[in-house]
């Protein structure tokens, strides 16, 4: 027995599948998926604008059971960020955390990090500011966090100087040897302050600190650290900042 279910989802992929159709890979509050678009490569199709990558939409699925493919009956775009693809630094960014949420447990919050994400790329607002906050929402929710309350090394708080990633949080001037390059006051403040911050000061974070392309990375390579993972799209962003 089919069944017909609406779904407000971001659209993250959109990959051509046999003749005209296509499937794409959708990001929802309760998971990511595969919709079977039919026909939405033809120029004439009124599904073609919901399938685009960067779009926040409405759809009505159709399934045919609970484990066949849903299909794409129709639907509406809520908001199209379409501004990330005309940079590709933007977009190499964007398609990082994408691959991220696809190697990830998606749930509400990561939903709307990355909604919020897209939206300030789109808007120019504090993007890499934005996509921190995304991936450490990810680092969260998958149980990779870093430590920030003391040294992970002997625990105690002052003298902090430097952060391991293999050791997974703030080191001290004692443990740290020389090892890791030694951070500024003000970037160790800056992950201190992401990682204990609270939904209610979610605003006036994002308005005081502003991160950098090379904190996204250091974040990016956190996770495929802690998550036993590569991510391909971040190779490409590295090679792309190296121009």
């Amino acid at each position: 027995m089919t069944k017909s279910i609406d779904v407000e989802c971001l659209v993250l992929e959109c990959v051509e599948y046999k003749e005209n159709d296509a499937l794409v890979t959708v990001c929802s509050e309760e998971s990511i998926f595969t919709v079977y678009a039919r026909g939405i490569l033809k120029q004439a199709s009124k599904n073609r604008k919901i399938t685009q990558p960067f779009s926040k939409v409405n759809m009505t699925l159709n399934y045919a059971s609970d484990k066949a493919m849903p299909m794409l009956i129709h639907g509406n775009v809520i908001d199209y960020y379409y501004k990330i693809q005309q940079d590709l630094v933007s977009q190499s960014i964007c398609f990082v955390l994408i691959e991220m949420v696809r190697k990830s447990k998606c749930n509400d919050r990561i939903y709307h990090f990355l909604d919020a994400c897209f939206k300030a790329f789109h808007n120019n607002t504090n993007p890499l500011t934005y996509a921190c906050l995304c991936i450490k929402e990810i680092l969260i929710s998958e149980g990779i966090g870093m430590y920030v309350s003391g040294c992970v090394e002997c625990g105690r708080k002052d003298k902090l100087e430097a952060i391991s990633i293999p050791e997974g949080g703030f080191i001290c001037h004692y443990c740290n040897g020389h090892v890791h390059t030694p951070l500024s006051k003000e970037e160790l403040i800056q992950y201190y302050s992401l990682f204990v911050l609270k939904d209610k000061d979610n605003e006036r974070f994002i308005e005081t600190m502003e991160f950098t392309i090379d904190q996204f990375i250091f974040l990016s390579r956190w996770f495929e650290e802690h998550g036993h993972t590569r991510l391909v799209s971040l190779q490409f962003l590295n090679s792309i900042k190296a121009l």
